[in-house]
């Protein structure tokens, strides 16, 4: 693509368009949002110090490393979004844009998403330092390797499995392994790579706490540094090959509804999205296409849901001492991917309003369709786990008041963020 005079269009020109068209169109408070949500989890950790009672201590290393991964998790999770499912990202496919031009947006764009989780970590990292400089300092590290981890390793990643998919290196690599008998879903590949490389950050952070209580334990800085070792190596090396790969990975990912451009995979619903569909009548059909593209636009909503739930059912059978920081955080985090996951379902690409109003269904049968996949997406990774964690935990009635109140907060900031996006 060309700007006037016949030069080629620069990142920082495609990003700004990116930016007018965002705010022409009205664009949720995610700076304020951020800075709220910092607000209200420095205000806890605050408490849990003792400061409500004259007492300035330091919260515990779980409470801080569950802040920082509620605050960046969404920020990496965010990456293919960002890349290749954004509202302009069908127009990008058939525009002739240098790779390094989208590749540079793509960046800014998840800079600015970690400076947000940033925004939202720094009362807590303030409260820390009022206690403990040298806490607040090592917990500040971990920290700034999960930023570059948002920045740098999953959009290199996400880049990665595009090109993969894109080529058919995915479906020559899985009969590779497979001995020709096994063919993964191209979907498999754009949730499950990028999700791989979050599920390493997570453990690396969590593996620092014990470090930022003491300093001495090695774990910390071991992990933190492969984290940012390999997000300096990853974006180095998506630098390098995105003038040449970004293009054809754009066409193949983001241009879904055009068989020119991508080898279109549409996978029949499962068992659980049938046996919900039977039962909804005129708005069957509906749910039907739902279920059908969901997966194949946006793969990562299922991994991520599937990760939260066990992690949601792992804390409720392990029960650490910080039970109600772990369940309120994941439990947050699952509701805020459902509040989200309710949007999504009502806009393009999932949702064409001026298409369905055409159908012949009612608009109270499309809606119940909609209710219907979220509710059903929310009781098989937020709420069957949930009652497992709060039967296992031994602490019944906590888990289950957490676990609600996390999991309710969490959905109405995820439609509230989502609405103008």
């Amino acid at each position: 693509m060309t700007a006037p005079g016949g030069r080629t269009l620069s990142g920082k020109e495609l990003l700004a368009w990116g930016d007018l068209d965002e705010q022409r169109r009205g664009r949720a408070p995610a700076w304020i949002a951020a800075a709220a949500i910092g607000l209200v989890l420095g205000v806890e950790l605050a408490r849990r110090a003792g400061w409500f009672e004259g007492v300035y201590g330091v919260p515990s290393a779980t409470m801080i490393v569950a802040v920082l991964l509620a605050a960046f998790v969404p920020a990496m999770f965010g990456a293919p979004y960002r890349m290749f499912w954004r509202r302009d990202a069908p127009l990008l496919a058939r525009l002739p844009i240098a790779g390094a031009a989208l590749w540079y947006v793509a960046v800014v764009r998840a800079a600015r998403a970690a400076a947000r989780s940033a925004v939202a970590v720094a009362p807590s990292l303030v409260v820390v330092a009022v206690g403990d400089p040298a806490m607040a300092g090592r917990a500040a590290a971990i920290a700034a390797a999960m930023a570059l981890a948002a920045i740098a390793l999953v959009p290199a990643v996400c880049l990665g499995a595009a090109h993969m998919v894109a080529t058919g290196k995915a479906s020559g690599l899985a009969s590779a392994v497979g001995g020709g008998e096994v063919q993964l879903p191209t979907t498999t590949w754009l949730g499950g790579l990028p999700a791989t490389s979050i599920a390493g950050v997570v453990v690396a952070a969590i593996y620092g706490a014990p470090w930022i209580v003491d300093g001495v334990d090695q774990a910390g800085p071991v992990g933190i540094s492969i984290v940012a070792a390999a997000a300096i190596i990853a974006g180095a090396l998506a630098t390098r090959a995105a003038p040449r790969t970004y293009p054809l990975a754009m066409r193949e990912v983001a241009a879904l509804d055009r068989q020119i451009h991508a080898h279109l995979e549409i996978h029949p619903p499962t068992l659980v999205e049938r046996l919900v569909r039977d039962r909804l009548g005129a708005g069957a059909p509906v749910h039907d296409r739902l279920a059908r593209l969901l997966r194949r636009r946006y793969p990562l909503a299922v991994f991520a849901g599937a990760a939260g739930g066990a992690a949601m059912a792992v804390i409720g059978v392990a029960a650490p001492r910080e039970l109600v920081a772990w369940l309120g955080v994941v439990s947050a985090a699952l509701g805020f991917l459902a509040g989200w996951l309710a949007r999504a379902l009502a806009r393009p690409p999932l949702e064409l309003p001026r298409l369905t109003a055409t159908l012949p269904v009612a608009p109270a049968s499309v809606a119940a369709a909609r209710t219907a996949y979220v509710a059903t997406w929310a009781a098989l990774y937020l709420a069957a786990p949930g009652v497992i964690a709060v039967a296992a935990s031994g602490r019944p009635v906590t888990a289950a008041v957490t676990s609600v109140a996390g999991a309710v907060a969490g959905f109405v900031l995820g439609r509230t963020l989502t609405a103008t996006s």
